[in-house]
């Protein structure tokens, strides 16, 4: 009697575990995607910020003034990353032909935003 209903147990234990093993093998590689994706809207996130600091910065300084990420900090730039996982870099910052990249660094490979002097988002 005793052996029959240790068998029943073991079944259902090996069973759960069967289970379980599934759920994480099908549902981790998600997970993960997800997460890049997240790194991925931070990126894109703080560039849009970064972007709209600047035609702040132009309306108030002229057209021809140079923003960078700091004159955009008085603009109001706030990074949304907190913990300074994003790099952005302005390559040319004159209204007319701005230009800047963004990269989350918590990626293994990271993906490269741009954004354009009208405010067009694509990856590099």
């Amino acid at each position: 009697m005793k052996s029959s209903r240790l068998k029943k147990i073991c079944i259902w234990v090996l069973g759960v575990v069967l289970i379980l093993s599934l759920l994480v093998y099908f549902l981790l590689p998600k997970f993960a995607m997800d997460k890049g994706r997240s790194y991925d809207s931070y990126a894109r996130s703080d560039l849009s910020s970064l972007w709209m600091a600047c035609v702040i910065y132009w309306d108030e300084k002229g057209e021809e003034g140079n923003c960078t990420v700091d004159s955009a900090k008085e603009f109001g730039f706030t990074p949304y990353d907190k913990h300074g996982y994003v790099t952005l870099k302005i390559i040319d910052g004159k209204k007319n032909s701005f230009l800047a990249n963004a990269t989350h660094n918590a990626r293994k490979t990271p993906t490269v935003w741009k954004i354009d002097a009208n405010g067009k988002r694509d990856k590099l």
